[in-house]
């Protein structure tokens, strides 16, 4: 319930600033972490456990957004190309200041965690989904 409340400030606040999810619908999945700092450990735990899977994201046209609440950025580097958010995130949580979110092609949520997660688990996620399967039958 906590994800489906927290989604529609997420859809509504990346819009505002231009990075529209409507670029991304059936094109690219997306990776969603938010956090209150962009040095949080939790955050930078995330971006490593990604940042060694580039292929397996890559194969799964999947796209990570990492925000905080005055900066975001694009891709699984820990600390350059950060970006002012243009206007104030609501969607931050208040007591767990760690969420990541995964959106699949059809713009709908189809993960929401308070804790890092393996990417092995995000990428069985992704293979089971019916869209996914058929990428893979070459449909």
């Amino acid at each position: 319930m906590k994800v489906l409340l927290t989604f529609p400030f997420l859809l509504i606040t990346m819009s505002l600033f231009g990075q529209n999810l409507q670029q991304h619908r059936w094109q690219n999945r997306l990776l969603i972490i938010v956090d209150h700092s962009k040095k949080s450990d939790k955050r930078l735990k995330q971006s490593a456990l990604l940042k060694k899977e580039k292929a397996g994201l890559l194969e799964r046209k999947l796209l990570v957004y990492h925000f905080t609440k005055e900066e975001y950025q694009k891709g699984v580097t820990t600390d350059k190309n950060w970006l002012p958010v243009q206007h104030k995130l609501n969607f931050l949580p208040k007591n767990n200041s760690f969420s990541i979110y995964l959106i699949g092609l059809d713009g709908g949520i189809k993960m929401g965690k308070n804790e890092i997660v393996e990417p092995a688990t995000i990428f069985a996620l992704i293979d089971g989904m019916p869209m996914r399967r058929a990428e893979l039958k070459g449909y």
